[in-house]
């Protein structure tokens, strides 16, 4: 699901070329997108933007070596690093990727309204925004059943700080149960941070 930032960014910046702004339903669909992980709305823009293109105009612009297409052509086999998605972060924050500041902006506020569970159901507070509980978070959260065997793997991404100063993204792979793998993530930041700030 990190990789529906990728797609968030792929359609503004489409956008922002064509100096066109976007639609009221655009704007609906995008933020349940970011903020509730919405995979139709995922679904829709990626077919929009032309599917793997999106992914591959997206590592050329942020210079994203460790991010490759899916090998299926759907969204969520995107592969990424943690490495690239701290630098995706670092880039959308100061423009380096070629996104206006605006669009980032609207990027930014879904992640930092971030709902408690996804349109799905599933928990979204594990990793950062429980581990980070005294900070300001704007946060993007994945996770995938099954991978490789009985393996869940979860990830959490985002900013934290008052200024977005810090850029910050985690993984595991674990063959447990989805409520353990969560707990890892939270007690992974819980442990480098006990006082809930950076």
């Amino acid at each position: 699901s990190v990789s529906k930032l990728f797609i968030a960014d792929d359609l503004l910046m489409g956008l922002s070329q064509a100096k066109r702004p976007l639609s009221v339903e655009d704007r609906r669909q995008l933020d349940i997108m970011l903020r509730a992980s919405d995979d139709f709305a995922a679904d829709a823009f990626w077919e929009r933007g032309g599917r793997n293109a999106v992914i591959d105009r997206i590592t050329k612009r942020y210079g994203l070596r460790g991010i490759t297409a899916p090998y299926d052509g759907n969204w969520w086999n995107t592969m990424s690093t943690t490495a690239d998605l701290v630098r995706y972060y670092d880039m959308l924050l100061d423009g380096a990727g070629g996104l206006p500041t605006q669009q980032a902006n609207t990027i930014l506020s879904d992640l930092a309204a971030s709902a408690p569970a996804g349109v799905d159901g599933y928990p979204q507070r594990f990793g950062i925004p429980d581990g980070l509980f005294g900070e300001p978070v704007a946060v993007k959260q994945g996770w995938m059943c099954c991978w490789n065997g009985p393996n869940q793997v979860h990830l959490s991404t985002g900013v934290a700080g008052s200024d977005r100063r810090f850029a910050i993204a985690i993984a595991s792979m674990q063959p447990v149960d989805e409520a353990t793998a969560r707990d890892t993530m939270t007690d992974i930041l819980k442990t480098m941070f006990p006082g809930g700030r950076i």
